[in-house]
C-alpha cells in the first residue's frame, strides 16, 4: 500500500466533534480526461489530508472531519502523477481469486491442492503438499476461518524459528514476537526488541520471509533506514532488493 500526506495544520475544530466514526463517501476526480471514482473519508482521528492507493481499498482520501471537500480535491490534483504512477501499479499487479473450497492456497510460495473432508470441527492440516480442510458443514466461512488458524498457526512457528537463527547471526537480542493481520505493514520492530510479523507472509516464499525478519532484526542495530541499515541488510540478505521487488509485485497474492 502507497500512501502520500500532507499536515493541515489550520484545520483545529473549536468543539467537540460529535462524529465517532469515520464517514465515507464516494467522489469522483478527472486525471488526464479520465474519471477515477475514490472513496473520501472524513476522520476524527485525521489531522492531516493523507492519500493512499492499494489494491483492497483503491484509491482512499482521508481527511479531518472540519477539512472542507475542496481542499482535499486540490490536494489530490497536487499529487495526481504520483496518484496516477500508484493506480497504475495496482493495475499491473496479478489478482488471486480464491475459493476455500477448491482449487489451491499458497503456503511458502508454492500452490498447494485443499482437499476438502466433513469432521467434528473446522480444521486445516498440511500434508503430503497438500492442504487438509476438515470442515463440519462444507461452507466458505468455515473453510476460511479453518485456513486463517492454519496460517497463523504455521506463521508463528516459522517466524519464532527462522527469528532465533538470523538474529543469532546477527548477533542481537530479541523479546517478543507477535502475529499480526496489518492491513498496511508487513513486520515491525520497537526498540525493546519486539517484532511483530503479518500472518500473510506464511503464503510467501521462504527467502521472503527471512528477508522480512532480517530487515526488522537490523533495527535492532541501527533503528531507522539510513545507510548503515541498508548495508546490514544487505549483508546478512544479499539480493534483498529482489525481495522488495516480489513483495511489491505480488502484495496482492497474500490474502484472501
Amino acid at each position: 500500500m502507497f500512501d502520500f500526506f500532507q499536515s493541515i495544520t489550520s484545520v483545529k475544530p473549536r468543539l467537540p466533534l460529535l462524529k465517532t466514526r469515520p464517514i465515507e463517501s464516494t467522489r469522483q476526480v478527472k486525471f488526464s480526461n479520465k474519471e477515477i471514482s475514490f472513496t473520501l473519508r472524513r476522520s476524527p482521528k485525521a489531522r492531516n489530508i493523507k492519500i493512499s492507493v492499494s489494491g483492497k481499498s483503491g484509491l482512499l482520501v482521508t481527511i479531518p472531519m472540519r477539512a472542507s471537500e475542496e481542499r482535499a480535491l486540490q490536494f489530490l490534483e497536487q499529487n495526481k502523477n504520483w496518484v496516477e504512477k500508484q493506480l497504475n501499479r495496482q493495475a499491473q499487479k496479478p489478482t488471486y481469486n480464491f475459493n476455500f473450497l477448491s482449487g489451491t492456497a499458497k503456503y511458502l510460495g508454492e500452490d498447494c491442492q485443499i482437499d476438502v473432508d466433513i469432521g467434528l470441527r473446522d480444521y486445516a492440516a498440511l500434508a503430503n503438499g497438500r492442504v487438509i480442510l476438515q470442515l463440519r458443514q462444507r461452507e466458505e466461512k468455515n473453510a476460511k476461518r479453518a485456513l486463517t488458524r492454519f496460517y497463523k498457526r504455521q506463521a508463528r512457528k516459522i517466524f519464532e524459528e527462522r527469528t532465533v537463527i538470523h538474529a543469532a547471526a546477527l548477533n542481537v537480542a530479541t523479546q517478543r514476537i507477535a502475529i499480526r493481520g496489518q492491513t498496511t505493514k508487513w513486520g515491525s520492530c520497537s526498540h525493546r526488541g519486539n517484532l511483530n510479523f503479518n500472518w500473510k507472509l506464511v503464503m510467501a516464499p521462504l527467502h521472503v520471509i527471512d528477508y522480512l525478519i532480517i530487515h526488522e532484526l537490523s533495527h535492532l542495530k541501527h533503528f531507522n533506514h539510513g545507510e548503515q541499515f541498508w548495508q546490514t541488510v544487505e549483508q546478512f540478505c544479499p539480493g534483498y532488493n529482489l525481495c522488495e521487488e516480489w513483495l511489491e509485485k505480488n502484495s496482492a497474492l497474500l490474502a484472501f
